[in-house]
């Protein structure tokens, strides 16, 4: 596992050709500039150093890094949904990075010759753990066999040790790669799937009320007709139940798109806040900023709203 690991993982050497490469890969698209090379000494700096030149080419490429940690026992929910990220792993000639293309419970991952490959998501999360759990693994094998542990539930026993021992540490080096909030709104859409989002809502919509005149139609025709046989009440029995199925994807579509604008629509307008300059907003009283401030989070609730009045609309 380890030597897997190592073949597709990135050097620190080629550490800003990651970034740029996963940025791609992820549809973030970066600006096309030259792949920027750290130092030599950059590997036996400290992470504060690391952090710090990861941030600036990101911010080369019109990126964002953010650097996060999370404890022991929240590392595979870290895994399975960080996607695009840095994970940093332990190598034996210095730190190595993996690149994290999706999440899941087998998660993509771009290795340093180009390739998606596709792991377990626990083959990552023992390789981030590795480093913590090496000084323990023998302490615990023999408290095990003098406890007279089976051996075929060592593995298991060891492992809610370990996570009862090391649950609250903190493991950092981690960096996840983002769009800037002053990235256009298309951008930002694509990163969160929103287009995707809205050509399901159309489809489930369209298939839905496809379905729905079908169904009154078989309706109609026996009506017309002065009879109605069994078998097409049957049919019409059966597409309304074929309904149900595309109802329940239009609305979910709906949600997550209400919930995707709303959360782009904040992010923007946080933004917007905080590039104010305070000469051009000195002249203002409390009332007006407290009325701008009331504005946007109406402007806000309309996303949402638009979801909630969706599905008033579907009940009716």
């Amino acid at each position: 596992m380890a030597d897997d690991l190592d073949r597709i993982s990135w050097p620190i050497s080629r550490l800003g050709e990651a970034i740029e490469a996963l940025a791609h890969k992820s549809g973030l698209s970066p600006h096309q500039t030259e792949a920027a090379v750290p130092s030599e000494k950059l590997s036996q700096e400290d992470d504060e150093a690391l952090g710090h030149w990861i941030q600036t080419t990101a911010n080369v490429l019109d990126l964002e890094a953010e650097a996060v940690e999370c404890t022991y026992a929240d590392v595979e929910r870290l895994v399975r949904s960080s996607a695009p990220a840095l994970l940093r792993i332990p190598g034996e000639h210095g730190p190595r990075f993996l690149a994290l293309l999706g999440g899941g419970r087998r998660v993509t991952v771009l290795g340093a010759d180009l390739a998606v490959r596709r792991l377990k998501a626990e083959t990552i999360c023992a390789a981030l753990r590795q480093e913590i759990e090496a000084p323990l693994i023998e302490e615990m094998d023999r408290l095990l066999e003098q406890a007279g542990v089976p051996e075929r539930r060592r593995i298991r026993a060891r492992a809610a040790i370990l996570r009862e021992r090391l649950s609250s540490y903190r493991l950092g080096g981690h960096w996840l790669l983002r769009l800037p909030p002053g990235a256009s709104v298309w951008s930002q859409a694509r990163q969160t799937h929103l287009p995707r989002q809205l050509v399901f809502l159309v489809m489930a919509h369209t298939a839905q009320y496809l379905l729905w005149i079908l169904a009154w139609w078989t309706v109609g025709r026996g009506a017309f007709q002065g009879h109605l046989d069994q078998g097409w009440l049957l049919a019409w029995a059966l597409l309304l139940l074929v309904m149900i199925p595309f109802r329940m994807l239009a609305l979910w579509s709906q949600g997550l798109l209400a919930i995707g604008a709303g959360a782009i629509l904040k992010q923007r307008l946080l933004y917007g806040a905080l590039r104010l300059d305070p000469e051009e907003i000195r002249h203002k009283g409390a009332g007006q900023l407290l009325g701008q401030v009331m504005e946007s989070e109406a402007v806000e609730s309309l996303a949402l709203s638009g979801g909630f009045l969706g599905l008033r609309s579907e009940e009716r």
